[in-house]
């Protein structure tokens, strides 16, 4: 049996959950997405991304990040450089230089912009950031590049959105 309390909590985040999904349907989904909703076969992540482009839009002058890649390695001569000789890892936590430092206190600027929205304001959510170092290493000559970047996220009708970006 469901205790009352357990009841209540679920009953609150469905309503919050169809709130939400309501409020980006209505304000920025075209009407074949809408009837699409309607008729229950609107895929989950289509649904996602028109949030995310909503909850994410103060972040449009940051510039998001790409894969490193084999060539992002300064390869020792005479090395023909593929992409399956490289690995790739990806860790919590960065140090950065200053112009990297200077790009993380923008996108700290646009998180705090974005917190502001109507839709976290009530669903109590707040956007998160995590600094991140990516590293490509030769598996042949063992040089390796490393490049900082800033993962933010936010929960939004109980699904996480999130997006990256250089520093």
């Amino acid at each position: 049996m469901i205790a009352p309390q357990d009841l209540t909590a679920k009953i609150a985040a469905d309503n919050l959950r169809t709130w939400l999904e309501g409020e980006v349907l209505r304000d920025h989904a075209s009407e074949n997405q809408r009837e699409r909703y309607a008729a229950g076969v609107l895929p989950l992540d289509e649904l996602a991304n028109l949030a995310r482009a909503v909850l994410f839009a103060p972040f449009a002058e940051a510039k998001r990040w790409s894969k490193l890649a084999a060539w992002n390695v300064r390869h020792a001569p005479a090395h023909v450089v593929t992409q399956d000789l490289v690995t790739y890892e990806a860790r919590i936590g960065a140090l950065l230089r200053g112009p990297e430092w200077d790009a993380l206190k923008r996108i700290n600027a646009m998180l705090d912009r974005a917190n502001e929205h109507p839709w976290l304001v009530r669903s109590g959510q707040r956007f998160a950031l995590e600094l991140r170092t990516h590293t490509a290493t030769c598996s042949v000559c063992k040089k390796t590049c490393g490049q900082p970047s800033a993962l933010v996220s936010v929960v939004w009708a109980d699904r996480p959105l999130s997006r990256e970006y250089a520093l």
